[in-house]
């Protein structure tokens, strides 16, 4: 009996140490703006389970576009995460991109997009995390503010002398000195027409221009891969304290 009830008291221990255990997302790197939240946010919203997102670039006084892309050309998706004020509206929060493509630096006045033929090929998304707000691609229809364009097309814009940059609007548009941008929503969940930006504000307007500029100040750019961290769930370590006194048990019954 003394020989089973122990028996029963290792298998529970075994059970707590190795049955199902939870994923959790890693930064590697440090960042001064994601919180455990926000990581779990951009889990959530990258939908590929447990990651490991690695710091590749942080902004430093004096950084411009050619050391962004220095940093983060040629590998692979990446994340950029950015403080965000506009400057006619006043609104502020952490904002940025995921693009599932790698960033190119095209040395030409324009730059190049990358473009997305198909609906399912338009997995690049901005994001508001002060508002846990999502911002995808338009689907590959005609949007309904001009019929001829379809607008979620235009994914992301290469240029040596921007910084990460989305959209056709400039949905998201990072300048080459890395401390102004602005946004104009158009490619990306544009609807009602492009008259937002990523804060969810309305434009104002700064002399002639309809776009609503904004002071950049932290940024940061984080490749994304595969990551498991194994932690005990709640069930796990219940297991392992009733483990714990049948053993306890166990040994006094026999003492």
């Amino acid at each position: 009996m003394k020989s089973n009830q122990i028996l029963i008291a290792l298998v529970l221990l075994r059970l707590a140490f190795f049955s199902t255990q939870a994923q959790a997302s890693v930064v590697t790197g440090g960042s001064t703006m994601l919180t455990d939240s926000n990581v779990s946010q951009l889990t959530a919203w990258l939908g590929q389970g447990s990651v490991e997102l690695t710091n590749i670039f942080t902004k430093n006084v004096g950084d411009d576009s050619a050391v962004f892309h220095a940093a983060v050309d040629g590998k692979g998706a990446t994340i950029s995460v950015m403080e965000w004020i506009e400057t006619t509206t006043g609104a502020s929060g952490i904002v940025g991109g995921y693009n599932p493509r790698s960033w190119k630096s095209w040395n030409n006045f324009y730059g190049e997009f990358n473009y997305s033929w198909n609906t399912d090929d338009r997995t690049a998304f901005l994001f508001n995390l002060s508002t846990d707000s999502i911002f995808h691609q338009n689907p590959a229809n005609p949007d309904t503010y001009w019929d001829s364009i379809d607008s979620g097309f235009y994914q992301t814009l290469n240029a040596l002398s921007q910084g990460p940059t989305f959209g056709l609007g400039h949905d998201l548009f990072v300048g080459g000195d890395l401390t102004h941008g602005f946004s104009y929503l158009y490619s990306y969940a544009a609807t009602g027409g492009n008259n937002s930006t990523i804060l969810g504000t309305n434009f104002g307007r700064v002399d002639t221009s309809d776009k609503n500029y904004a002071y950049v100040g932290k940024l940061e750019v984080f490749t994304i891969s595969q990551k498991t961290v194994d932690v005990p769930e709640a069930p796990n370590i219940a297991l392992f304290i009733i483990a714990l006194f049948s053993l306890a048990v166990t040994r006094r019954i026999k003492l």
